[in-house]
C-alpha cells in the first residue's frame, strides 16, 4: 500500500483552499462540486495516469492522510483491478472493525485463485 501524510501546521480556516470549506452545523448536509478539495486531499505524489503504475512499482493501494490543527482529512485510492464496490464496502467495514478493536470480525482475505 502506498502510505503518505502531510501534516499542516495551521488550522483548516487559515489554508486557502482549506477556508473555503463549508462549517459545521450540526445537521447532516451534502455540498457539490468540491473539486478544489483535492489541494488539501491529495498527495503530492499521488498517480494521475495508469502509466504512473505500470511504469513504476507503486501499489494499487493509497492511503493518504491530511492533519490540520482542527481537522484531518483521510483519502482513499484504488484502481478498479483491486476493488469493485463491493470489495471496497469490505475495506471499509474490516477497517471499521479493526479501529473498533473488533479484530475476529475481519473477513480472511482470499486471492483471486481461492474459492
Amino acid at each position: 500500500m502506498n502510505y503518505t501524510h502531510t501534516i499542516e501546521h495551521m488550522a483548516l480556516r487559515e489554508h486557502k483552499v482549506g477556508s473555503l470549506l463549508p462549517r459545521p452545523t450540526g445537521k447532516l448536509e451534502t455540498f457539490g462540486g468540491g473539486g478544489f478539495i483535492r489541494v488539501v486531499t491529495d498527495a503530492e505524489s499521488k498517480p494521475l495516469f495508469i502509466e504512473d503504475y505500470i511504469l513504476s512499482d507503486r501499489a494499487q493501494l493509497g492511503l493518504h492522510i491530511t492533519t490540520f490543527e482542527d481537522g484531518t482529512f483521510v483519502t482513499i485510492t484504488w484502481l478498479h483491478t483491486l476493488l469493485d464496490a463491493m470489495g471496497r464496502s469490505a475495506l471499509l467495514l474490516a477497517w471499521q472493525a479493526m479501529l473498533e478493536g473488533r479484530e475476529d470480525d475481519v473477513p480472511d482475505f482470499l486471492g483471486y485463485d481461492e474459492e
